[in-house]
């Protein structure tokens, strides 16, 4: 199981900055010493974010949203919530939840 952890760790550090976490390379980076003789390694990223590259992101994000909540992030359905008005007259929007976490409802999110 711990074996099974640690490659979903290297796993998801490769998709997150393209890079091998057994690899002792030291491919994109360099070594260089400033004015005051202070070392410095030098990495070259994959330079900025693109839209398209935004988007995916976004995309992963709201998919791992409806993993969590089981509800689409794009909806706009009011499902599960009502509004009421507080004795100040404050609009509520309240949410009926499915309770709170336990070890069996996490046991069965990992399964």
């Amino acid at each position: 199981v711990l074996e099974d952890k640690l490659a979903e760790v290297k796993g998801l550090y490769q998709d997150a900055f393209g890079l091998d976490a057994d690899s002792e390379s030291d491919e994109g980076s360099e070594f260089e010493y400033d004015a005051d003789g202070t070392l410095w390694n030098v990495m070259t990223g994959t330079g900025p974010l693109t839209v398209g590259v935004l988007e995916d992101k976004l995309a992963e994000v709201k998919g791992l949203y409806q993993d969590a909540f089981g509800l689409d992030a794009d909806s706009e359905s009011d499902e599960g919530s009502e509004f009421e008005y507080d004795a100040d007259g404050t609009l509520w929007n309240v949410m009926t939840g499915t309770g709170p976490l336990t070890v069996g409802v996490l046991e069965d999110k990992l399964a």
